[in-house]
Formats: structure tokens, C-alpha cells, sequence
């Protein structure tokens, strides 16, 4: 029996470049609505616009720690409650060790909306607590790995809705620049599918569950406008 090394890039690159298209098109539309709706409260409220990047940390064994990044925007109900939307990014790597994934790369998009907080608001440092949900967007890219020519594998993990909460704290450099530090818990259980496709037997589909669960540390940059 011949045996040969299978290269998942090549044969689910046109899947990853539709998957990554409607991934645009979606935080293009979802953007666009954030801004059109935060400039009608601009001229009233307190808007401010941040930069951040960290660490997120996985918590289902054998998915590797990844660097993150990300952007947002806060606008201010009132002196100590406000609402903030983020999006961020990060990739990790998943072992063969994994129960249901093959060895890859996972990433992960979270969009995050929260209610957040404040203490001490007339404070240099001012700490605060937020919760809220969001969507998580997830594509999972399979490592090369070896089978017979008349059977391929392909597998994906299932976008869908999170629950997160987290703390912080702003360090106000000026009156419109403040330094920021956050501990997020992201909360994500998905569904994900191994689809074998076998040239003398057909195609066959095995749903599995993981945990996108993770902790996330970051740190960034808040301008007030």
C-alpha cells in the first residue's frame, strides 16, 4: 500500500479564502455600525478609541499560548459606566497530543461588547470590572499529516457566541492619553467536525466538542477624544 504526505493547505485553500472573505465582510458591516452609531453620541458623550496587545492562554491541554492583538472603542453613559466594544486576534498551536485535533493552528477573532465599571474615577489610577458578550470566529489549519491517497481529512471548529468578564486599570498620562492593563476570561464552548473523505468508500463526519475557553492578559494605549 502506497503511502504519501498529505497537504491539507492545498486542498482546503479555497474553503479558507471564502471562510476569510465573509470574516471581513462581517467586522466591515458590524464596524461601519459601530461608528455611524457612536458618532451620533460623540458630540455628547465621552468617546475614546484603544490599542492593545498580550497574551491569551487556552485552557484545554495541548493548544499553545498565542500573542494577541487587538483594537476597540469606549463610549462613556455616564462618569463611571461605559460601553466598550473590542475586536483581537491570535493563533495557536495545537498538538497532535490533542484528543479530537490533529496537529495545526488554531486562530481565533473574538468581537466583544461589555458594560464596564470604574472606581475611583478622578484617580491617576482608576480600576474597573466589565462584563458582556460576543462572537467568537474560529478557523483551524491542519498541519501536514500522513495517509493513503484515497483518503483525506479535513477538520473545522464552529464560529459562535462567547460570555466574558474581566478587571483593568487606566493610568492616566494626560488628560486625554491613559496606559491600560486587563485580565479577560473568555468563556467558549464550540462544536467542531473531522470530515473524511475516502475516494472507495465515500465521505464520513464525526462531530466533536472543545473548549475555546481562554485567559487572556494585554496591555494598550486609550486616547480620549
Amino acid at each position: 500500500m502506497n503511502l504519501k504526505i498529505f497537504d491539507n493547505h492545498s486542498d482546503i485553500g479555497d474553503d479558507n479564502i471564502v471562510k476569510t472573505k465573509y470574516k471581513i465582510k462581517i467586522l466591515t458591516i458590524a464596524l461601519s455600525l459601530i461608528l455611524l452609531g457612536f458618532q451620533g453620541f460623540a458630540h455628547a458623550q465621552s468617546l475614546s478609541f484603544h490599542v492593545n496587545g498580550g497574551i491569551a492562554f487556552p485552557r484545554e491541554d495541548h493548544i499553545e499560548s498565542g500573542l494577541e492583538t487587538g483594537f476597540g472603542f469606549s463610549l462613556s453613559i455616564d462618569k463611571k459606566i461605559s460601553l466598550s466594544l473590542d475586536f483581537s486576534y491570535w493563533k495557536s498551536d495545537v498538538s497532535d497530543e490533542h484528543p479530537e485535533l490533529y496537529d495545526g493552528k488554531l486562530s481565533v477573532t473574538p468581537f466583544l461588547v461589555s458594560l464596564q465599571y470604574s472606581f475611583l474615577e478622578e484617580a491617576k489610577v482608576i480600576p474597573y470590572i466589565f462584563v458582556g458578550t460576543g462572537f467568537v470566529f474560529s478557523n483551524f489549519e491542519m498541519g501536514d499529516i500522513i495517509t493513503i491517497p484515497e483518503i483525506s481529512i479535513n477538520q473545522k471548529v464552529e464560529n459562535g457566541i462567547s460570555f466574558h468578564c474581566g478587571v483593568g486599570g487606566r493610568i492616566k498620562i494626560t488628560s486625554n492619553l491613559a496606559l491600560l492593563t486587563e485580565i479577560i476570561y473568555l468563556n467558549r464552548e464550540a462544536t467542531g467536525e473531522t470530515t473524511v473523505t475516502d475516494m472507495n468508500f465515500g465521505v464520513t463526519k464525526d462531530e466533536f466538542s472543545i473548549s475555546m475557553s481562554s485567559i487572556v492578559l494585554r496591555v494598550g494605549i486609550k486616547y480620549f477624544t
